[in-house]
């Protein structure tokens, strides 16, 4: 492993063949700007960007295709934002929105032919209600009864006929 740090302070990993793995850029000592990860036959694998040490800014991850996986928005080190992954075609996979690391709002999953797979509502990182299920051709395969969240009428009504 071989490392260089020029001087617009840009730090490069390099693997035995001399090939970057890690491009990334410092400014007083912290990680600030664009950062790359490459796998050990060249591929990227990350990008990402820092402010101050932290994450901020869009990373993502990328297939061996080259194709992204997940992207992911940061603020300050935290998650806020969108989500989203991606099959390795580039099609849907999921959705999700997050506020200070905490999953908000509606999250939807994707089968590979685009239909919906799962729908959930989350607030502050926890999940309202039920997760809705359904399967390749859009159809509901539950009537919500199970896996309910805080406030899950489901959960309750299967709990109350199998206790009491």
């Amino acid at each position: 492993i071989k490392f260089s740090f020029d001087e617009t302070r840009q730090a490069v990993v390099y693997d035995a063949n001399e090939n970057p793995i890690q491009e990334v850029y410092y400014v007083n000592g912290k990680l600030n700007g664009p950062a790359k990860w490459h796998d050990k036959a060249g591929l990227l694998v990350r990008t990402a960007s820092y402010f101050e040490d932290k994450l901020h800014g869009e990373l993502t991850d990328y297939y061996g295709s080259g194709q992204p996986m997940r992207v992911a928005q940061y603020v300050l080190g935290k998650l806020n934002g969108s989500v989203t992954e991606y099959y390795e075609d580039g099609s849907l996979r999921r959705e999700e929105s997050y506020v200070n690391d905490l999953q908000e709002g509606e999250a939807i999953g994707y089968h590979t032919n685009g239909e919906i797979s799962d729908k959930a509502v989350f607030r502050e990182g926890r999940r309202k209600g039920d997760l809705q299920r359904f399967d390749t051709k859009g159809k509901a395969l539950d009537d919500g009864s199970g896996g309910g969240g805080d406030d899950a009428p489901g959960l309750k009504k299967f709990v109350k006929k199998f206790v009491s």
